[in-house]
């Protein structure tokens, strides 16, 4: 089953994140078949160091792994409601997005969604706020 938040359906950038539920095969968590799962860290600080992981596609077509690890470099305030997008300082490019963005404390806190031309060393992640943890718990309480 997937979710979305309301607002990335009416096409609000500061809303671009979903969740799924995944069915475990043989009763094995998918966690579990992989090794590693991220807690969900709601409404991180914005002032910390941030490292976002991605497979940009720029870089050979997507199948290296990059990490960029960087200071909060500024909120994006563009027009909609809701969380401002956090940037830093990045260079990965489209291909990345989606891509989990680590705290410092090593849980998901935002996730890879856009960039500008005209910045070609900042990424913008969408900040995971007050909303993205009423998603994750509804979610949850259907699992």
């Amino acid at each position: 089953m997937l979710w979305s938040n309301s607002g990335w359906v009416k096409n609000n950038q500061h809303y671009d994140y979903s969740a799924a539920i995944l069915k475990p095969k043989n009763g094995q968590r998918v966690q579990n078949a992989v090794g590693e799962s991220l807690p969900l860290d709601v409404n991180p600080t914005y002032s910390q160091t941030w490292e976002a992981v991605g497979y940009p596609e720029a870089n050979i077509w997507g199948q290296n792994l990059w990490h960029c690890e960087s200071g909060f470099f500024r909120k994006d305030t563009f027009k909609g409601s809701g969380p401002d997008p956090v940037g830093i300082g990045c260079n990965m490019t489209g291909g990345s997005s989606g891509g989990p963005w680590l705290t410092e404390d090593g849980s998901l806190g935002a996730v890879t969604s856009y960039g500008y031309n005209n910045q070609p060393d900042v990424l913008y992640g969408t900040y995971l706020g007050t909303d993205a943890g009423k998603l994750y718990k509804k979610i949850r309480s259907k699992h």
